[in-house]
């Protein structure tokens, strides 16, 4: 239970990260392109790889603790950091064909979900 307190706690530090951090530099940005969303998804992956990299090379903790900083933080930061950190390890692994499938088959899927879930709720 604890862990699961704990991945919620990060989960929500991390949320209001993003909220706030989006909302600042869209705001000073006065564009119409995203440039809060890409802050955050470029940060994201940033934070995540260097966590991942502090906690498996450098400093080992207890993995409990990396669950709430990588998945609980970063997850809810945003979930393109670990788009990102999923495909870098596929290949990493030599399974090019899977990272680009990951990649490929995320923005696509992406799309088309989004666009049936914009057809649907106009269709309520």
């Amino acid at each position: 239970m604890t862990k699961v307190l704990l991945l919620g706690a990060a989960g929500f530090v991390g949320t209001l990260a993003r909220y706030f951090l989006q909302g600042v530099i869209q705001t000073n940005a006065g564009s119409a392109f995203p440039f809060g969303t890409l802050v955050v998804n470029v940060s994201g992956c940033f934070v995540l790889g260097l966590l991942n990299g502090l906690f498996t090379d450098r400093v080992l903790i207890d993995p409990q603790w990396r669950i709430c900083f990588t998945i609980g933080f970063c997850g809810a930061f945003t979930t393109f950091s670990t788009l990102v950190f999923e495909t870098v390890q596929l290949a990493s692994g030599r399974e090019l064909l899977l990272a680009a499938a990951n990649v490929i088959a995320s923005l696509a899927l992406g799309f088309i979900f989004l666009w049936l879930g914009i057809v649907a709720a106009r269709a309520l």
